[in-house]
């Protein structure tokens, strides 16, 4: 703060000795990027703040242009982005103008937020609005939420609140600053859509005179020169005593391979004269004034606590190999599988260390763990299920997360076998109980039951027995896997063991199971189709047959309650064990499937994956959150690659993040920010741990009347 008060004196003085309005009439003229409502502005008032006259600009060149003029005694423009980089106008209009100086640089937290005309909703929204650095910092958010809205280029995001605010149209939103909502009399539809917290903007102060005066830590430059200099300058600024702290770079226009580069360069114990004097002597040098920067504080409204992870394992070989069901049933022949039947692949292996290392940026970006966390006892905890798939998920994971460091694995059961906390067993078992289970799960099939349940799933059943020329197959012609078409399907409930079926949803079932993981794997789309040529339609399409038949064994509510029993009680114990940071529990769809219902999770259908129910490698994300207000909340959300970035192996990155998909709990109150109470959630999951006690005691209590009648 001494540093700014200092070179706001330093300012102070030049504008008396260069600026005649300065001196007639004491007030201060600052031009900036406008309209009003820009964070541009924001940054003018955090470093002008005593009655300074802001004058707002339609572009960057009329700011610096006005300074050039007389008309203004200084332009504040933005310089740089977290997310976006540089802002190309800054670095034209900088290098066209020889007569002005850097002599201030601002720092401010950016948080974007969507909004629209009173009475708009999401659901409205067809165009989306913004400055392109706006844009892009909310592409990730934007692919999630509004994945079909149109994304239209604007001057400034205060232009473009403007603009919607002028054509009132529900189906036009803009993503601004926070304050430009009240001032074009806007209605906020969601908050902080940027990609990451960590999102700052650098702005430059510029005045048509340089500072002098010790003391001052920054230094601007600007060289032209071939590409193949710009190395040099990097050793001559350094031999200079100046660390390169940014360089960005524009055509020369005369010849290829010629470039201007404005340079930001920094040290910190006062930029000196013969430091500026040895960086001018260098050819093609321009020297573009010294100044001190100061970052506004992100007061951050929530601070990340603890994140407790349920996930599923990553892409997976098909249960069976050879000589089983999937290599009898169709006539061609299946991807050459990297892993053993049931195991994860390679490409799975490759997928989750990448979804460990973008967690692990996210963080260190909200500050719960520090760059290459090393974690003390307890603040970490790694627990899979037994089986290969799983406990190899959990290492993959693990070694992205942490990568300077090894963690174990739990496993409380014999390897490649089910643990009880994992395995969605029925537990409790009465005759009474298997009637109401079997009737609950008719019951989506309307008055035709299962039968019914059959019937709405026979398109997706025919166009996979297309694909796989399943009619073509010895053994299906010989009636070994009977018919798909017209065969019942039928409920199997047994004690100790998961909810299972026999009949043509089965079958189906494991074949359209192999068929995604096919997809995923094979880059051809028409040879992972068997010489097919299938739209992302047709995917979830046959992915749906694996959809119904999760949801009726693991998603059915009577059925949930008692299966995700244990593994409730693992998470509502690690969202409160003493010290930790980080749990990851690594499991199955069935698990994941059982908790949500369990949890009586809204219905949801997730964008951007063939898998819209529980996607290969899906997490559901339980984060605790304190507020400013000493609140604390829960973000409850699923995490999960794209089907692109499954098939492509592309990394995960702030820029290319993986889909995040909200959860609702209906009962439970949001607050403005979507955040649910921590005590409400805490709650629901032991109403949910409870309602497994419950169950026990309706249904013991049937029994012991049926044989009491009896």
């Amino acid at each position: 703060m001494m540093k700014r008060i200092a070179l706001l004196l330093l300012l102070a003085a030049l504008l008396f000795s260069v600026s005649a309005f300065a001196e007639d009439s004491g007030t201060v003229r600052v031009s900036y990027l406008g309209p009003e409502g820009t964070y541009t502005e924001e940054a003018a008032q955090f470093w002008f703040r005593d009655g300074e006259t802001l004058i707002p600009k339609a572009t960057v060149n009329d700011a610096v242009n006005d300074v050039l003029s007389g008309n203004a005694d200084f332009a504040v423009i933005p310089q740089e982005n977290t997310l976006g980089g540089a802002v190309v106008n800054y670095v034209d209009a900088l290098i066209a103008a020889e007569n002005v100086y850097v002599v201030g640089e601002v720092v401010l937290p950016i948080s974007q937020t969507l909004m629209g005309v009173p009475g708009a909703t999401l659901a409205d929204i067809k165009t989306v609005c913004s400055h392109a650095q706006g844009l892009i910092q909310s592409a990730g958010w934007r692919s999630e939420h509004l994945p079909d809205a149109e994304a239209v280029e604007m001057s400034s995001t205060a232009e473009a609140a403007s603009h919607v605010a002028k054509q009132g149209d529900k189906t036009v939103a803009a993503i601004a600053a926070p304050g430009a909502a009240s001032l074009y009399g806007l209605e906020v539809l969601a908050e902080n859509v940027q990609i990451t917290d960590a999102n700052r903007t650098r702005f430059y102060v510029i005045s048509g005179r340089p500072l002098e005066a010790d003391g001052l830590t920054r230094a601007a430059f600007v060289a032209t020169c071939e590409g193949s200099r710009i190395g040099d300058i990097i050793v001559a600024l350094r031999d200079a005593g100046l660390e390169t702290v940014s360089i960005h770079d524009r055509p020369e226009g005369s010849s290829l391979g010629k470039y201007h580069y404005m340079i930001e360069t920094e040290n910190k114990e006062g930029i000196t004269e013969a430091q500026i004097e040895a960086v001018r002597a260098v050819e093609g040098m321009r020297f573009a004034g010294r100044f001190n920067a100061e970052e506004k504080s992100s007061q951050k409204k929530y601070t990340l606590n603890r994140v407790v992870m349920l996930s599923r394992h990553n892409i997976r070989s098909p249960l069976s190999g050879s000589g089983s069901l999937l290599g009898d049933i169709t006539p061609h022949k299946w991807f050459d599988w990297t892993s053993k039947p049931s195991e994860l692949s390679l490409r799975g292996a490759v997928l989750e260390t990448m979804m460990g290392q973008y967690f692990r940026l996210w963080l260190e970006d909200e500050g719960l763990i520090p760059e290459n966390w090393k974690p003390e006892d307890g603040e970490v905890r790694f627990y899979a299920n037994a089986m290969q798939r799983t406990q190899a998920t959990a290492r993959y994971f693990s070694a992205g997360l942490l990568p300077v460091t090894v963690v174990p694995v739990e496993r409380h059961a014999e390897y490649n076998t089910m643990d009880p906390v994992f395995n969605p067993a029925l537990t409790l078992f009465t005759d009474e109980y298997v009637k109401d289970v079997v009737a609950q799960i008719a019951e989506a099939g309307g008055a035709d039951g299962m039968k019914g349940i059959h019937a709405g799933m026979l398109d997706a059943i025919k166009l996979l027995m297309d694909v796989t020329d399943m009619d073509k197959s010895e053994a299906y012609q010989s009636g070994r896997f009977g018919d798909l078409l017209t065969d019942e399907t039928t409920i199997k409930l047994e004690v100790g063991k998961e909810a299972g079926m026999t009949g043509p949803i089965k079958t189906a079932t494991s074949v359209a199971d192999a068929l995604t993981f096919q997809f995923y794997e094979m880059a051809d789309d028409k040879a992972a189709a068997f010489g097919h040529d299938l739209t992302r339609d047709d995917w979830l399409k046959i992915h749906s047959i694996v959809d119904t038949y999760t949801e009726m064994l693991f998603g059915t509510p009577l059925i949930a309650v008692n299966a995700a029993h244990p593994l409730l009680q693992e998470i509502r114990s690690e969202m409160t064990a003493e010290g930790r940071k980080f749990s990851f529990l690594c499991g199955h769809d069935s698990n994941v499937a059982s908790v949500l219902s369990a949890l009586q999770a809204g219905e949801y259908t997730l964008p951007d994956t063939v898998e819209p129910k529980t996607p290969i490698g899906v997490k559901v994300v339980f984060e605790t959150w304190s507020a400013e207000d000493g609140e604390n909340y829960v973000r409850v959300r699923l995490v999960y690659q794209n089907t692109e970035q499954l098939r492509g192996i592309i990394p995960l990155t702030r820029n290319n993040p993986p889909v995040s998909f909200d959860i609702e709990l209906p009962g439970l109150e949001r607050n403005a920010d979507g955040y649910y109470r921590q005590d409400d959630v805490l709650e629901r999951l032991q109403n949910a741990i409870d309602a497994y006690d419950t169950l026990v005691e309706t249904y013991d209590g049937k029994d012991a009347e049926m044989k009491d009648a009896a």
